[in-house]
């Protein structure tokens, strides 16, 4: 009786086992952090694509004095291969790989150029912001940029 009673409850342990594995809910994907990154000096903030990472970067804006939007043609969002930062004396100060759409730099007040860089169609785009009056947020619309 024994030797049949043991197969008989290891079976049962086991089929426990397996409804349990398989009646177990996966656990709820979580987004990714949006961290603070640092480059050549330069703290900043890089993503923005899905929902959830545009709240994240928008609930931490305030705390950049420059926020670039990177958009192409009919406004979609972009992302740029790079986004180069200079100071006014045209010195390199990072260059943000895989920029956007949203990228939240911290730099003090005073003038720089942004370069932005699209690879895949010979597309290079430069502006000039003045960072400590006004409107810490630049929309900038690069229609060649791909979508």
């Amino acid at each position: 009786m024994k030797t049949l009673l043991i197969p008989a409850l290891l079976a049962l342990a086991a089929g426990s086992v397996a409804a349990q594995t398989t009646t177990t809910a996966p656990a709820p994907m979580t987004p990714p952090a949006t961290t603070l990154q640092q480059a050549g000096g330069v703290s900043y903030m890089n993503g923005g694509v899905g929902d959830a990472e545009q709240r994240a970067m928008n609930s931490r804006a305030q705390k950049f004095p420059l926020q670039v939007i990177l958009s192409g043609k009919n406004e979609q969002y972009v992302v740029a291969d790079a986004l180069s930062v200079f100071d006014s004396q045209g010195q390199l100060m990072t260059v943000i790989e895989n920029a956007g759409p949203l990228v939240w730099i911290d730099v003090p007040a005073g003038t720089y150029t942004l370069q932005a860089r699209f690879d895949d169609q010979n597309v290079a785009r430069e502006r000039t912001v003045t960072v400590g009056q006004g409107d810490p947020k630049l929309y900038w619309s690069i229609p060649g940029a791909m979508e």
